[in-house]
């Protein structure tokens, strides 16, 4: 009887049901099956912080010191080209460029300049561009328009507080014989305000350009560097001054 009763349902499913639950198991394993396709291309692709082995428009970099890298889209450019952050006729030298694979390696500083005065004594360091600053130890921000701020790091004897600074103005020193760590990075420009006056998290370092001059006077042969075509390195002799904006 049960059996009987089996049958006469499996034969009351006609033709064009069997072919319509076809059609939508297929349609549903297709789907599943493209998603599952895109995820696995979109997944982070290993990289070689040194190699920098990335596809084209992507950069690698890691979550931290301690987090393997991984390839990511490289971040649109800061809108302002950046100043250099010293005074007229100091020559400055480019110690360690962007995604070095050492020192530069992490989302937060990739692409961050180690830039040296020629002179080993305490030199003044100013604002690349004007902004609100935000002091926290030796560590300055200057928030500039569109999330974007510009860090400055290490300095000592800070002559500026928290608040509106202009172009130029000196806002610290740097020591003998160190280097500053300067960078640019972007935060959600609703919340940037907030995080960088009550902590210490950094947003994306981004690309930007600097704007130099090769003439010790700021007045000639004086142009916009991306960041990534600036010669660094302990065997560079390339020097660079901040051009008379």
């Amino acid at each position: 009887m049960d059996a009987a009763l089996g049958t006469r349902k499996l034969s009351m499913v006609s033709p064009r049901q069997a072919l319509t639950w076809t059609v939508v198991v297929s349609a549903v394993v297709f789907v599943l099956g493209y998603d599952g396709w895109q995820l696995w291309k979109s997944r982070p692709l290993a990289c070689d912080l040194i190699k920098q082995d990335c596809p084209q428009a992507k950069t690698c970099s890691a979550p931290s010191v301690e987090q393997k890298p991984r390839c990511l889209p490289i971040a649109d450019p800061a809108r302002a080209t950046m100043n250099l952050p010293f005074e007229l006729k100091t020559p400055i030298r480019c110690a360690v460029g962007p995604r070095d694979g050492q020192v530069h390696i992490t989302d937060f500083d990739s692409f961050a300049l180690s830039l040296s005065p020629s002179s080993p004594k305490a030199t003044a360091v100013v604002a690349s561009l004007a902004g609100q600053a935000y002091i926290v130890g030796q560590t300055l921000r200057i928030l500039h328009e569109g999330g974007y701020y510009s860090r400055y790091f290490p300095l000592q004897n800070i002559k500026v507080q928290n608040g509106y600074v202009e172009t130029n103005t000196v806002l610290g020193e740097l020591a003998e014989n160190t280097s500053l760590e300067f960078s640019v990075h972007y935060l959600n420009p609703e919340t940037a305000p907030q995080v960088l006056a009550t902590s210490e998290a950094e947003g994306f370092s981004v690309p930007f350009y600097l704007h130099l001059s090769l003439d010790q006077n700021g007045q000639k042969l004086s142009r916009d560097f991306p960041v990534t075509e600036i010669e660094c390195g302990e065997g560079s002799n390339f020097l660079f001054y901040r051009a008379k904006i």
